[in-house]
This record gives structure tokens, C-alpha cells and sequence, in this order.
């Protein structure tokens, strides 16, 4: 309370706010005391040091945070503050409906009961402002700034806001590839686009370059790695070297090929099978010979080449390499065109930089702007001629911001912030406050940099404060939680691995708890306020049997738990009343879609109803939007016997396969089921397709069959969702089979606009949501059953992103960049440690997690060391 009170409101401050310690509520608090202009002189004095100096209004107090649905919340925190400030300065304080120790009593005893009437009036007054308060994304005040400062910042008056610039991206990388890269294919050596950049869709070229554009123009660091000509121009001596080393080898074949040829039908024998698999089949054998015969002849080399070079041929014991130089020279040529360095991440990094410049003519040329664009812009006219005339209006503007989730900020948006306020320089003419948990900084998939937050730490170092008690959970809860992390600070590198040379920017410090009057009772009993649920066999578990077994134990532990409740065994105890555990006081948190597919198979199996959350939460995600797309091509074409069969087949639908087997063979009813499509196909001309697909839904009885089945209300809502979509979007497209392309485009690629609607009873199911959506949410009792499972960065699963001077942007397979793959699976486990701390800092009263040791792919030992849970207990050893 001293804290929110007593911190100053002018210059630049860094609050550090650990899970649960009231960051929302100080946020408001500080709103109550800028209106109030608390620490404004009285007469001539001179203002105390805390204060910002003058009273300010809501349209004046900037407020950032990081998502629309964060900022509609934090406007109705800070009105709702505002009201009860208000009632707190009435003439009859007793009136006011404060719990004893808020700082509002405390905050109103500082002014004259004398002032107090003139304080209410401001404060109700500021609540019946905040309609027009500056409380917005980063994305909306840059927006903002640039147009209403057009002139300062040297953008049109006028620019439209694309939230969609897929297929501007598209066209552009279109273009590279047209105009650039296909010029230089007979510049390119074979064997130098090792990844086959060539074959790439340009689906998978447009997203490599969309993550390289967001990381580009958000990073500090150079983004420009050597022209492509020039790499290469340096190529050139090194694919001659290993041309002319080539067709070394290719000549002694030619000079000696039927000796050659004899050789290796003798060597065949004593070949290692695991290099040479294959080798004992007579016809396989022949095939790898006659391709070096082919090869030498000007061909392209196969896979059995490589393998034949004196030093690299793998052979059983007792036998050796013939003393022959052409063995010899498949070495030489080998090593000389290992030499010739990979082109793709060039290749990639000289395409990003001419993608960018590309798409920002083009935007430019059509009056339009990414949201990107948006923070690029802004910070460009801040450093240009005219930008501390742009700043000091700004700052005039916004005499004082707050910055919500600060730990989600990246370098460019810290440098706008930087340049209108001057953090470093602390200037007391305005106030920042940055607000934020680098223990909870999860978001680096975003763009978002954990170390831009240490940089303005460092900008703050004598003005950083510390929230350090926790309303959220319980005390127990809270003891444990910093048991577990206190344990793992003692490891060399720290909790959160930052520790380097003795120093620590990033370091774990225990939190106070306030505690909860109510208790969590399981079995009749006090449960403990964490718990480990052990699979533990003789020696390892595949990560599948751990998913499997842990979901199963996950959901017959929670029905179990649920029956107890409704025996009055178990639920929150507080006195001497026992309130029953529901459903929705459970969360159980996972890492992605795969791991909830998992889980909610296990609850549905014991008839317990779940809501699966997820930060990407797409209705284009959702099998629904399959099904219906299968529907409408059916609809569109009803003679096309394979999409009608596809549209009936699909699980939305839920018909039954003995019937659908028994509708290939019987003709009269496959002609009656055409008909009822070619039917569905004249009312989507007639009267558009929403009347159609609800035809189509009454026809087929689907809203009582889907009502009738656990989670059957979700998949309804999300028919009739997308049904609406397709009724509003046929309405800007010509023709039916545009609505299909735009549909699979949605489904191909979900952007997220189109969010599934939350229903009133998801609130009252057991809650499935992943790590990253549950960030800033609570839940009485929360499972991990997945805890101790990690993906690491190996290159398996996809094209893992990597920054190193601006030149990776994407790498390949692991042998090319070990230390590159080091360092970024480094990164993956400090986050999954930041991950860990806010999974385990949302739960009330307890939190079960799952452990097992995790031993993936063909590792014959446990590998739980790579992983946030096993880091934690062990500091990274075995």
C-alpha cells in the first residue's frame, strides 16, 4: 500500500509485479491519484516529490497494454476505481463500500475534509470520462499518433488500416522470386540449395518472410547480411575448385571404369549394411553402379557416390579400401564442395529485405498500412528532422504513461517509448511507469524480447519498486511456489537463467502471501497445496505413454474428486461451511491443441464436459469449418459424385457408416440424396447461403443429434458462427466457388479474426486452456498433467527461427548450425522456465503436476534434465 501511495509520478519508474501481487489494481490506483493530482502544491509551495505537479484529465493519461480484450478490461478496472475513489471522498465516508486497509481510505485521509467534496466531483466526473480515456493497444496509439500528427510525422492525412496483409505478403514474395531469384538459378550451383529452396511453395515462402518482417523491424539488431551477389561472387572460387575436383574423379572412373566396376562388386561383401542399406540385393546394387556410370558421364551424382571416398567408406573388419586414386579423389571432390557455403539462409535474409522494401512501396502507393507498419512508421518520423517537434507534442499531449505487460514489449517499441519520454534520461517534465513480470515474458513467439525489459531495467535501476505481496492464492500455495523457484536460484545460472559472471539481472525473489480464508478439502481432508503425480517405471517412459497414462490419471482423479463433492467430502471449507468443488473451479493447462485432444478424450470418456481456451482460438480451426467446406462444395456441385460422398461422410454430420456403405449400392436413394443437394444449390442462388446451410441444418436433424452429445452445444454454435460468416462474406464475392476459396484460404491459414464465440455454459465446464491464454487468470485448482514434457529446438518439427546478426532467419538441419540450434534451444528452456513459473502461479489452493521420466524418440536414457521441470530440480544435470 506504502508503494502505490508513495510512488513518484514524474520521470521514469520500472514496476516489477510478481504473479498475483495486484498490477491491475495499482495501475488503477496510480489513474485515482493522477486525477486527483496527488503531490500538487497548495498555494506556492513547492510539489512533493511524488507527485506529478498538476491535475490531469483521462483523455491526458496514456494507458498501453498489449490486446483490445486487456484494454476493454483494464478501462472498466480503472472507472470501476474511479466510482469507488469517489464514494470514498463523500461527506459520509461510512458510506463507502471499502474493505478495511485499501489505500483509498488511506489516500483520502492525506487531503482536508475540507477538499474532500471537491475531490468526489473530479473523480466521478473522470468516470464519466473514461468513455474517451487514452486507454489503447500500442498498436491503436500509433495509429492515432500518426494520423492525428500526419504533418510532424511526415505520413498521408488520410491511410487505411489492412488487418490483413497476407495478400500483399504473398505478392511481393511472388515477385522475388520472378524478378530475383529465377535470374540467378544458372549463377547457382546444384548442389548449394541443399534445403531445395527452389520447391518451395509460396504459402511457406510468404510465412518465412512474414516471421522475418515482424522480427526484422521490432529487432535493434543490423538486418542485413551481405548482398546476395556478393555471396555469391565469393562462391564462384569454390565451385570451380569443386567442378575441377569433380570431374577429376569422374575421369579416373573413365580411365579405369572396368577394374572400378569390379572392385566394388568385390568390396559388396564386406560393405557396413547400416551405411550401405540395401547393398545384399543383387538389383539395388546394380542400380548404384550403373548410376556412377551414369555420373561419370556427365549425370548427377546419386547417393552411393559420396559414400565411396577412401576416407568415408564404411567397411567390416578385415576389409580395406583398394589402392585406387579414384577413391582418393571422391574424398578430394567431397571436401571441396563441402566447402561451397548453404545459400538458403542468404537466400532467405536478402529475400526479407527485399520483400520489406517491396511491400512498403506498394502500401505506400495504395494509402495503406499494416499493423506493423503502424510502430515502424511512428518510430521512423520520431528519429527523422521533425521528431523532437513530433515527441514534444506527444509528450504535451500525454503528459504521463502507463505501460501495462512491459515485459511483452520489443526493442522498437521500447525505442518509441524511449524517444517520446526519455526514460533513461529520467526527465521529470513527464512520467512513464513501466509495468510488468519478466517472469511471466512467454510471448517470444510474438516478437516480444525478454531483454528489452532488462534494458529498461538498467534505464531504471535507481527507480525500480517491487510488488512483492500476493492477493491471488492461498498461503500454502504461495510457500510452495517459492520453495520450488528459491531451490532453483541456488543453481549456478539462477531460476530463470540470467545469472552470468555474479550477475543477475533476472533473479527469483520470494513473495509475501495475504493468504484466502478458505481451505481446499479433498477426500474430507486439507489438500496440500502441491502434488506429484509420479509415473515412474523401472527406467524411462515414451512421451506418448506419459501423455496417454498422465490424461487418463488427470481425468479419473477429477470424476473422483467430483463424486466426493457431491458427498460433501470435497470442495472449499471456510468456517464451518463446505462450498462443493465444481467443474468450473478446475483448469488444466497444456502447451498446445494436441495435448487438450488428449485430455478432453479422457474427461469425455468419463462423461465430464469440457471448453477448450486457446490463445489462437480460430473458428477456422474448428472441425466445423472442414466439414462445412466440404459441404458447400457439394452444394455447389451436386453431379460431382465424390464431393456429395465427402459431404455426407463428414463427422458433423455424424451420419452412420453401415448406412453410408449401404447408400453406394442402393441407386434410387443415392439419386433422392443428389437431388437434396441439387435442391441445397438452388436456395444458395435464390436467397443466399445462410438460408441454405439452415436448411441443410434442419434437413439433417443436426441441431438435436449435436445437442445430445458432450461438447455437442460448442460444435452447434460453431456451424451456425460460420454459417453467418459465409452469409457476410458471399456478399463481397462473386459466386459460390470464390466463397469456397475464401473459406479454404481461412482454414489453410487461420488468422484469428474470426474468434469462437464463448458460451454462458463454458463457464461452467472444466477448463482446458493452454499456458500462454491462462496468463493473468486464476483458477481455485489447477492440473498440469503435462508438465514435464518439452519440445526442444532439433529441427524435427519444422523450420525452427533463429536471429544471429540479422543474417539466420531460418535453420535447417541441425548438423549445418549446431551452435546456432544450441543457443536457440538454450532460449526454449529459460522461456519454459518463465512458462513454469506462470503455470504454476495461477492456481488458488493447489496444482497436481505430472511427472515422469521422459525419455523421447530413441534415447535410452531418461532426458528430463532438457526440460523446465527437471531444470528446476536438478539445474540442468541428468
Amino acid at each position: 500500500m506504502s508503494l502505490v501511495l508513495d510512488l513518484p509520478l514524474r520521470g521514469s519508474q520500472l514496476i516489477e509485479a510478481s504473479a498475483g501481487t495486484g498490477k491491475t489494481f495499482t495501475i488503477a490506483l496510480l489513474y485515482v491519484r493522477l486525477v486527483l493530482g496527488h503531490g500538487m502544491p497548495e498555494d506556492d509551495e513547492q510539489p512533493r516529490d511524488n507527485g506529478f505537479g498538476r491535475l490531469l484529465t483521462p483523455p491526458e493519461i496514456l494507458v498501453v497494454t498489449f490486446t483490445d480484450a486487456a484494454t476493454q478490461e483494464l478501462k472498466g478496472r480503472i472507472r470501476q476505481r474511479l466510482v469507488e475513489a469517489a464514494d470514498a471522498f463523500r461527506e459520509d465516508p461510512e458510506t463507502a463500500d471499502l474493505a478495511s486497509g485499501d489505500p483509498l481510505l488511506a489516500l483520502r485521509n492525506e487531503y482536508p475534509p475540507a477538499a474532500w467534496k471537491t475531490c468526489a466531483r473530479r473523480l466521478q466526473m473522470a468516470a464519466e470520462w473514461m468513455d474517451d480515456a487514452a486507454v489503447s493497444t500500442i498498436h491503436s496509439w500509433c495509429y492515432k499518433m500518426l494520423v492525428e500528427h500526419a504533418f510532424d510525422s511526415g505520413n498521408l492525412f488520410a491511410q487505411t488500416l489492412l488487418s490483413d496483409q497476407t495478400e500483399v505478403i504473398a505478392e511481393a514474395v511472388q515477385d522475388y522470386w520472378r524478378t530475383r531469384f529465377y535470374p540467378s538459378l544458372p549463377r547457382l550451383p546444384p548442389w548449394s540449395m541443399r534445403s531445395s529452396s527452389r520447391r518451395m511453395s509460396c504459402a511457406r515462402r510468404s510465412r518465412t518472410c512474414s516471421s522475418a518482417k515482424r522480427h526484422a523491424w521490432s529487432s535493434t539488431r543490423p538486418c542485413r547480411p551481405p548482398p546476395l551477389d556478393v555471396k555469391l561472387a565469393e562462391m564462384g572460387s569454390r565451385t570451380q575448385s569443386a567442378r575441377d575436383a569433380e570431374q577429376q574423379a569422374r575421369d579416373a572412373w573413365l580411365g579405369d571404369q572396368e577394374a572400378l566396376r569390379a572392385q566394388l562388386w568385390e568390396l559388396r561383401a564386406g560393405m557396413n549394411g547400416n551405411s550401405f542399406r540395401g547393398k545384399d540385393d543383387d538389383d539395388t546394387f546394380a542400380e548404384w553402379v550403373e548410376g556412377v556410370e551414369a555420373w561419370a558421364h556427365g549425370g548427377p551424382a546419386n547417393d552411393f557416390l559420396p559414400k565411396l571416398g577412401a576416407q568415408t567408406m564404411k567397411l567390416k573388419k578385415g576389409h580395406a579400401v583398394p589402392d585406387h586414386p579414384f577413391y582418393a579423389l571422391v574424398d578430394a571432390w567431397q571436401s571441396a564442395a563441402a566447402l561451397i557455403p548453404n545459400l538458403r539462409p542468404h537466400l532467405l535474409a536478402d529475400a526479407r529485405d527485399w520483400v520489406l522494401e517491396a511491400i512498403q512501396r506498394q502500401l505506400q502507393s495504395r494509402a495503406e498500412m499494416g499493423f506493423d507498419d503502424l510502430l515502424k512508421r511512428l518510430d521512423a518520423a520520431l528519429a527523422g528532422e521533425n521528431g523532437p517537434a513530433l515527441a514534444q507534442r506527444i509528450r504535451e499531449q500525454f503528459p504521463v504513461a502507463m505501460i501495462d505487460e512491459f515485459q511483452d514489449t520489443d526493442p522498437l517499441q521500447y525505442r518509441i517509448f524511449e524517444q517520446v519520454y526519455r526514460v533513461s534520461a529520467n526527465d521529470e517534465q513527464t512520467g512513464i511507469i513501466l509495468i510488468g513480470d519478466p517472469k511471466q515474458a512467454i510471448y517470444s513467439f510474438r516478437g516480444a524480447d525478454i531483454r528489452t525489459y532488462l534494458q529498461a531495467k538498467q534505464d531504471t535501476a535507481e527507480r525500480l519498486y517491487t510488488l512483492d505481496r500476493n492477493f491471488r492464492s492461498s498461503d500454502g500455495m504461495v510457500k510452495a511456489v517459492n520453495a520450488l523457484f528459491a531451490h532453483a536460484e541456488q543453481h549456478p545460472a539462477g531460476a530463470f537463467r540470467f545469472r552470468a559472471e555474479g550477475h543477475d539481472p533476472l533473479p527469483f525473489h520470494p513473495v509475501k502471501a495475504k493468504g484466502r480464508e478458505e481451505v481446499l478439502v479433498l477426500q474430507g481432508q486439507p489438500a496440500p497445496a502441491l502434488n506429484a503425480w509420479w509415473l515412474a517405471p523401472d527406467d524411462k517412459v515414451r512421451p506418448k505413454v506419459y501423455q496417454k497414462a498422465m490424461a487418463e490419471h488427470a481425468a479419473e482423479q477429477l470424476a473422483q474428486w467430483l463424486q466426493q463433492a457431491r458427498e460433501g467430502q470435497a470442495g472449499f471449507r471456510a468456517g464451518d461451511t463446505l462450498t462443493p468443488l465444481k467443474q468450473s473451479d478446475v483448469a488444466i493447462l497444456v502447451r498446445d491443441k494436441n495435448e487438450a485432444a488428449v485430455m478432453r478424450e479422457a474427461l469425455s470418456r468419463r462423461q465430464l464436459a469440457s471448453a477448450f481456451l486457446s490463445d489462437r482460438d480460430s473458428v477456422f480451426a474448428s472441425e466445423e469449418a472442414r466439414d462445412l467446406l466440404y459441404w458447400l462444395q457439394a452444394c455447389a456441385s451436386p453431379d460431382h459424385d465424390g464431393h456429395v460422398r465427402t459431404a455426407l461422410a463428414t463427422p458433423t454430420l455424424g451420419l452412420d457408416l453401415a448406412w453410408l456403405d449401404h447408400l453406394t449400392s442402393d441407386e434410387l436413394e443415392w439419386e433422392a440424396y443428389q437431388d437434396r443437394f441439387h435442391r441445397y444449390r438452388q436456395r444458395w442462388q435464390a436467397v443466399g447461403v445462410l438460408p441454405m446451410l439452415r436448411l441443410m441444418v434442419h434437413e439433417f436433424d443436426l441441431a438435436r443429434r449435436l445437442l445430445a452429445e458432450t461438447g455437442g452445444e460448442r460444435r452447434l454454435t460453431n456451424v451456425l458462427h460460420l454459417a453467418e460468416w459465409a452469409q457476410q462474406a458471399s456478399e463481397l464475392l462473386d459466386g459460390e466457388q470464390a466463397l469456397i476459396r475464401e473459406l479454404a484460404e481461412h482454414i489453410n491459414n487461420p488468422t484469428g479474426e474470426e474468434q469462437v464465440l464463448r458460451l454462458e455454459s463454458d463457464a461452467e465446464l472444466i477448463k482446458v486452456v493452454t499456458i500462454h491464454k491462462s496468463k493473468g487468470l486464476e483458477y481455485p485448482l489447477v492440473l498440469l498433467p503435462f508438465i514435464s514434457h518439452w519440445n526442444e529446438v532439433d529441427g524435427r518439427r519444422g523450420r525452427p527461427t533463429y536471429d544471429k546478426d540479422g543474417l539466420v532467419i531460418e535453420l535447417g538441419k541441425k548438423k549445418d548450425a549446431p551452435f546456432a540450434f544450441s543457443e536457440a534451444d538454450d532460449e526454449r528452456l529459460s522461456e519454459d522456465m518463465r512458462l513454469l513459473y506462470v503455470a504454476l502461479t495461477r492456481a488458488r489452493h493447489a496444482a497436481f503436476l505430472g511427472i515422469a521420466p521422459l525419455a523421447p524418440g530413441n534415447a535410452k536414457l531418461p532426458q528430463l534434465h532438457k526440460g523446465s521441470l527437471g531444470y528446476l530440480l536438478a539445474g540442468g544435470s541428468r
